[in-house]
């Protein structure tokens, strides 16, 4: 995270309690991949609000399985905006990764559209989160993931 970002994060968290909104797939939402085990919004829930003592902070889990960028612009409204975030975080492209090198662009162009309709919606400070590596021989739909990351 440049220097930046953190100070922008640590100025938003001082004082009163904010609104944490994340968005993304399925890997974001821990429904079906986790297999009943607490997934990374969970646990970052618990940092923030028992290690960290941000026990006022809402921690919004609003990611579904299976989403794609264009998903997350139709949905906006009932997503995020309405619950008018301190925090975003944006974790998407698994499943965009599926249209291969060809819709990289246009990937990036809906992910560009989403970060600036929350910006114009919301205050909240906007955070673009990276997909880990993949296993590519049992997932040889998401070659292309490499791609799409760097266009985030």
């Amino acid at each position: 995270m440049p220097d930046a970002s953190l100070a922008a994060l640590r100025q938003r968290a001082q004082g009163a309690p904010i609104v944490w909104n994340f968005l993304g797939d399925s890997i974001t939402h821990g429904a079906l991949h986790t297999w009943g085990h607490r997934d990374f919004v969970e646990l970052i829930k618990e940092t923030l609000t028992y290690r960290l003592g941000r026990k006022h902070d809402i921690i919004i889990n609003a990611a579904h399985s299976g989403y794609r960028v264009g998903n997350l612009l139709a949905e906006l409204d009932a997503r995020c905006l309405r619950f008018q975030p301190d925090i975003v975080t944006i974790n998407i492209g698994m499943n965009d990764a599926c249209n291969g090198p060809d819709g990289i662009a246009a990937y990036q162009a809906k992910l560009r559209e989403l970060v600036g309709k929350i910006q114009a919606g919301t205050k909240a400070l906007v955070f673009l989160q990276t997909i880990n590596t993949i296993d590519l021989p049992n997932a040889s739909t998401r070659a292309s993931l490499a791609g799409y990351m760097a266009a985030a």
